[in-house]
């Protein structure tokens, strides 16, 4: 396996741009592979591109100042430069493999079938038909789907790039990590771009990717860049906080009488010393992480199956906070579908659950009509004036659940 550079030796690059592309290389812009007149030309984007050019390369870049194009730049330079080398693009979700896929062919001179997406709907056996194709030269797939293909055998020794989006995933035992090791081992000339535009909060969470991903060279940029910020728009942060309907607190309430009765039960184990209205996710998770720990260690029979039953309980106890927020804050349908969808008898954290009687009163409840939550009319009111006052605008709508996208 390659060296490993540590944080220290890569270089880190805020305003300056590194050293030029080497001379036999062609200028980004001359590159017949772009379509040059869909291209808005942006100086410092054309400048991180060429500074990635023969360095593995961690990309940062703030949100909406066009990480995509960098990828399009250097993809192009090295599809040029080796027409019969082929690169992998990946992406975390399959709505956004499926833009990239869109976004590269808007932009390059290149045909619908020399481009193919592979996700999880596509068998392993075809998938691995396309990656021996000739035909294809770029590849958009998610993660999980090449690691997978990785392990029964796919190789990547012909890949002359692979592109790591939103790269400050590359961390613990996420997929990334696993690709670049095998990509590294398996070429001999491996060329990774990773585009993030928050590599993590502190030194020690960048120096594991850059590690993970086998970075060379890191280029940051900013919105407070000289040559970046007349790319920016200023933006005006409002906030509006919106109760949900008061026909939900009839729900809430019964959920909260089953949660403290579970919350008891790990009081009492010495487990929770916080008041309940003050137990969050991350610490019934830090719970759980407790008990797993003590269940590993533990060699008495009874009380590992006395830490079994405190794991269940606080399994449980969570699919229950989360069932509460999902309500107050997303409202029914995605509450419902939770609900319906994810508990089960076949789960003994849910068998016990599914006993209650309040919480079989609970699913009774879920055939009623439910009132929709008070944000999406907010929201909807919010849009007509914005499209009132300007018709051309442009909006974008973050979901926090991926159900909310069908509302």
């Amino acid at each position: 396996m390659k060296k490993v550079k540590s944080l220290e030796d890569a270089r880190i690059e805020s305003n300056g741009y590194g050293d030029p592309v080497n001379a036999e290389s062609l200028s980004i812009l001359d590159n017949p592979l772009l379509k040059k007149e869909r291209i808005e030309v942006r100086s410092y984007q054309l400048k991180v591109a060429e500074s990635s050019i023969g360095k593995n390369t961690l990309v940062i870049l703030t949100t909406a100042l066009g990480k995509t194009i960098i990828a399009v730049y250097v993809s192009a330079y090295y599809l040029h430069r080796s027409p019969e080398c082929k690169i992998l693009v990946m992406v975390p979700t399959k709505p956004l493999v499926n833009q990239h896929r869109e976004r590269f062919l808007q932009l390059l001179n290149i045909e619908d079938h020399q481009v193919k997406v592979l996700t999880g709907e596509i068998s392993p056996e075809e998938r691995r038909l396309w990656w021996n194709s000739e035909n294809v030269r770029i590849f958009f797939a998610t993660p999980e789907v090449v690691k997978n293909d990785l392990d029964f055998g796919l190789n990547l020794s012909d890949f002359c790039l692979l592109v790591f989006d939103e790269a400050h995933k590359a961390r613990k035992s996420y997929a990334y990590t696993t690709i670049a090791k095998y990509y590294v081992n398996q070429s001999e000339n491996p060329r990774i771009v990773g585009l993030t535009a928050s590599p993590g909060g502190n030194i020690d969470k960048v120096r594991e990717i850059v590690n993970n991903l086998f970075i060379e060279n890191i280029v940051n940029r900013s919105e407070y860049d000289e040559d970046v910020s007349p790319y920016v728009h200023k933006i005006k942060v409002e906030y509006r906080f919106v109760k949900p309907p008061e026909s939900y607190e009839r729900y809430a309430r019964l959920i909260r009488e089953i949660l403290e009765d579970y919350l008891d039960e790990l009081r009492e184990a010495g487990l929770i010393k916080k008041d309940y209205g003050q137990i969050s996710r991350k610490d019934l998770l830090e719970i759980g992480k407790n008990i797993s720990e003590k269940i590993s260690n533990e060699k008495d029979k009874y009380s590992r199956r006395l830490s079994w039953n405190l794991l269940i309980l606080q399994n449980t106890a969570l699919i229950l906070l989360h069932a509460l927020e999902l309500l107050l804050s997303q409202g029914a349908q995605t509450f419902k579908k939770f609900l319906t969808n994810s508990i089960t008898a076949e789960k003994k954290s849910h068998r016990k659950l599914l006993k209650d009687r309040r919480f079989q009163a609970l699913l009774n409840m879920l055939d009623e009509e439910f009132e929709e939550h008070s944000k999406i009319k907010i929201l909807i009111d919010e849009l007509e004036k914005q499209f009132n006052q300007e018709p051309l605008s442009r909006v974008i709508i973050f979901t926090q659940y991926r159900d909310m996208q069908n509302i």
